[in-house]
């Protein structure tokens, strides 16, 4: 599948992970207190 989206930036300053591919896909790391990334996508 499509790789998950970035997650934003956490109040720490570090950017969240990519989501990891799948078939499905899991989320995104956060930075610090910022938003998650978005799954991927089958």
């Amino acid at each position: 599948g499509t790789p998950g989206f970035n997650g934003g930036p956490g109040n720490n300053g570090l950017p969240g992970m990519k989501g990891y591919p799948g078939d499905i896909g899991e989320p995104g790391l956060s930075g610090g207190f910022g938003a998650p990334g978005l799954r991927g996508q089958n």
